[in-house]
């Protein structure tokens, strides 16, 4: 099966080979060699690619995915490949969805505001700062779109999911 994935404005098809053992796995046509081990969640996933060991998070947000490695987020997109293709035909963008608020992907500090409301931004601009683990996390747009309220102030302790940014 191929999947288009789109992140930090890259497109990659990565096509997932299920029937062997393991698993074969092509990133735009180039085969690599992949072994990974998940919690029961399917959260927390330790990845070899190609002898490369990753230490990643994956939490699912509006539609897209919240991927972090050894602490830096990106934010990832995957699609069926056919169903990319299909909406490509019928003339439709990728299933937007509806929620117009940004919720914290993890417990933490709110530690810096970057974006006032009013504020147009772009998908993947960075709205504030959230210190979790004495680490500082940059937690960005997943819409381009208008701000219309920031919930979140600075100094304030937030809760995993807790609503820190609405948009228009």
């Amino acid at each position: 099966m191929d999947y288009l994935v789109k992140i930090e404005g890259k497109t990659y098809t990565i096509s997932i080979d299920a029937a062997s053992n393991p698993p074969r796995i092509k990133i735009n046509g180039k085969p690599v060699e992949t072994q990974f081990f998940a919690n029961a969640s399917n959260r927390h996933i330790q990845l070899l690619i190609d002898n490369r060991s990753y230490d990643v998070e994956v939490l699912k947000q509006n539609g897209d995915f919240n991927v972090f490695i050894y602490g830096r987020e990106y934010i990832l997109y995957a699609e069926d490949a056919r169903l990319a293709k299909i909406r490509e035909v019928a003339g439709m963008g990728r299933g937007e969805d509806k929620t117009k608020e940004l919720r914290a992907p993890m417990p933490g500090l709110v530690t810096q505001i970057l974006k006032q409301p009013g504020d147009a931004v772009s998908r993947g601009e960075s709205l504030l700062i959230v210190e979790a683990m004495k680490m500082e996390n940059e937690i960005k747009s997943q819409v381009d779109g208008e701000i219309k309220e920031i919930k979140a102030r600075e100094g304030q302790s937030v809760d995993k999911n807790a609503v820190l940014v609405t948009f228009k």
